[in-house]
């Protein structure tokens, strides 16, 4: 049972590891998404969506990939030609330019010129958040049931400024080659889903009121640092946050996993990860957005 305990807790953060929408100045009216439109969909295990749903019989085997993930909601509900190259794991570099696993192209090599939607769901991880979240936690749950099981490691409290820094530069190039690699696409920009609640702390999530803030707050930067990337860039931003802030893994109906993982219909949503509830969440809230016909030049 320890063992089994263990590997539930770990195994999201090792293998994985505002509904408001703003767009950048200078908007123009734009013609709606027309049917077989070609979308490209990047991003980590946030858009990949682990655990949700059936796992995709086409996407690389540890990539952890949904077949009822937000991108594969979307391009059904607007009839979209979807290529979708979201991976569990990913980080910034992934998308630009290091191949993840053995076969897999740089995210970015699949944004042609007629392409005509982009979504990305990236940085977490090279902030490691889902990480120092399942490491956190799993320590606290240790510590709480005096399991006889080895510590699960430290996590970086606070995070370096640098590692900010470094990842405004990232998204500020994944923002330029996308824009460069496909003119005529809206480009959008998500931040994560709500994870952690904005007051209190719950038994949920195992963590003490100090790692919370730290981590929550860790979130907010990063969401942060993703608007303003999007804003300067003249693209588009979707706050799946706000799309399910009062869903978080502490709330009375959450959409996301707290410390333990989920178990589904065949593979578990790890800890600290998205539920289909919060895909769905997100794919509606953004299919209502791109219905709107702005878009930011």
């Amino acid at each position: 049972m320890e063992v089994r305990l263990r590997h539930k807790i770990a195994a999201g953060f090792l293998a994985f590891g505002f509904a408001a929408c703003q767009t950048a100045p200078n908007v123009r009216a734009i013609a709606p998404l027309e049917p077989g439109a070609r979308y490209v969909a990047m991003g980590s295990s946030f858009a990949a969506g682990p655990g949700v749903g059936e796992k995709s019989p086409n996407a690389h085997p540890n990539c952890g990939q949904s077949t009822s993930n937000y991108p594969k909601l979307l391009a059904r509900n607007l009839k979209l030609e979807l290529v979708d190259v979201t991976c569990g794991g990913a980080m910034t570099a992934n998308i630009l330019t290091i191949s993840q696993h053995n076969g897999l192209l740089p995210q970015i090599e699949s944004i042609t010129p007629e392409t005509r939607l982009v979504t990305v769901t990236i940085g977490g991880n090279d902030l490691l958040l889902a990480r120092d979240l399942g490491i956190a936690s799993c320590n606290n749950i240790i510590a709480a049931k005096s399991l006889n099981s080895p510590n699960c490691g430290t996590h970086a409290n606070p995070l370096a400024d640098e590692a900010f820094q470094i990842l405004a530069g990232n998204l500020d190039k994944i923002a330029r080659e996308a824009k460069a690699r496909a003119p005529n696409a809206r480009i959008v920009f998500l931040d994560y889903q709500a994870i952690l609640p904005e007051n209190g702390n719950c038994e949920a999530v195992y963590l003490s009121d100090n790692e919370l803030e730290v981590l929550r707050t860790r979130q907010f930067r990063y969401a942060e640092i993703v608007k303003r990337t999007a804003i300067s860039n003249n693209i588009e931003f979707f706050s799946a946050y706000e799309a399910t802030k009062s869903h978080d893994a502490c709330a009375a109906m959450p959409f996301m996993a707290g410390a333990m993982s989920i178990d589904g219909a065949s593979w578990e949503v790890p800890n600290f990860h998205t539920t289909q509830e919060g895909m769905t969440a997100i794919a509606n809230g953004l299919e209502n957005y791109l219905r709107q016909g702005t878009n930011a030049n």
